[in-house]
Formats: structure tokens, C-alpha cells, sequence
């Protein structure tokens, strides 16, 4: 949450009129990041349901991969097409941060297949 909350407050400081380009795309798989680990962390209390667990872990795995690809894809259009070398820190800095938030979802994806292993 703090590396989202870091993200805004950029865009703020940063005084940008409008987001970088593919933030929507990021924001989406963020989302979905969360509610895969949301729903992982319900199931939790019944080991019963460790398959589907560990299925919810593969696609938020996958949903960080799609983040890496936004990320790329976003800071190649940035660095070919902006021309204000300003404009290409802040908006970096913003992806990034973003990218950030979507690997300590993945993250925690791990922390949650290592506790199901343990308890199998």
C-alpha cells in the first residue's frame, strides 16, 4: 500500500496533467493482484483448499510477469518518445513504483505457497 500511496503523492508532487502512459494497465493487474491474495488468504484457514491455493499463487506469479511486460513495454515508449527529460524521471519513477507494489505481491504469493508446504 505505502508503494501505491508513494506513487500518487509522485503524480501530485510531480504536478503531471495526466498519467503516464499504460498506468491503467498497471492499476489492473494491481487490482487483481490483491484480490488474488485476498481470496489466498481466506482460504488459508481450511488447508483443505491448498490446491486452489496454490493455483491462486501461480496466477498472481503470472499477473507479476504481466507487470514486468507493462513495465518494459512502458519505459521503451517512454524513453523513445518523450522529449522532456524531466517528464521521463517523474513518470519512471511512478512505473516503477507501481512495478514495485505488484513484486510484493508476488512476494507475499510466496510467503503463502511456503506456509501451505510447511502445513501439508
Amino acid at each position: 500500500m505505502d508503494l501505491i500511496e508513494k506513487a500518487n503523492a509522485r503524480m501530485a508532487i510531480y504536478d503531471l496533467p495526466a498519467p503516464p502512459e499504460n498506468i491503467d494497465k498497471m492499476l489492473a493487474i494491481l487490482q487483481e493482484a490483491f484480490h488474488r491474495i485476498s481470496s489466498a488468504i481466506g482460504m488459508l484457514r481450511n488447508l483443505k483448499h491448498r490446491e486452489a491455493i496454490f493455483k491462486i499463487c501461480v496466477e498472481v506469479n503470472s499477473l507479476e510477469n504481466q507487470g514486468d511486460a507493462v513495465l518494459r513495454t512502458s519505459l521503451e515508449n517512454l524513453f523513445k518518445g518523450a522529449s522532456d527529460p524531466f517528464y521521463v524521471i517523474k513518470a519512471k519513477e511512478i512505473y516503477e513504483s507501481l512495478e514495485d507494489a505488484i513484486d510484493r505481491c508476488e512476494d507475499l504469493s510466496n510467503v503463502i505457497e511456503t506456509i501451505i508446504i510447511k502445513n501439508a
